[in-house]
């Protein structure tokens, strides 16, 4: 009789617990006219900043595409100055670019890229990107 009491207090337990934990649901946003984007960024030994962007669109779907770029410099600890900034336009289904900056000085350096790809359907697919580099 003990073991089933116990048994039925750990269950009661368990439930308890799973009733105050909310499922995780990880959820991958759709895009409308895009199927796949690549961004790199890089800093050479040289000093010289280079940002890869590319997308691959929906073939009949991509209206224009306008890509933004910033690379800024860490001033402070959680501080930012923009050192270089680019935009690409396109109305090709597929895009792909490099850019690049020489930079002044030496520290840590990052890169923003937002790709906005308007498509036929009004849609406008929003993908952000961000990577850190340090020279």
């Amino acid at each position: 009789m003990k073991k089933s009491k116990i048994i039925s207090y750990v269950m009661a337990l368990l439930i308890c617990i799973m009733s105050f934990t909310s499922p995780i649901v990880a959820a991958e946003a759709r895009n409308t006219n895009t199927t796949q984007t690549v961004t790199n960024f890089y800093i050479s030994d040289t000093g010289v900043s280079i940002v890869y962007v590319d997308y691959m669109g929906i073939e009949g779907m991509v209206t224009s595409a306008t890509i933004t770029l910033s690379i800024k410099k860490r001033v402070a600890l959680f501080f930012w100055s923009e050192v270089a900034s680019h935009t690409f336009n396109s109305t090709d289904t597929d895009f792909k670019a490099t850019y690049q900056h020489t930079l002044d000085s030496k520290g840590t350096y990052k890169c923003n890229v937002e790709y906005a790809i308007s498509g036929v359907t009004g849609v406008t697919d929003i993908i952000p990107f961000e990577d850190t580099a340090t020279y």
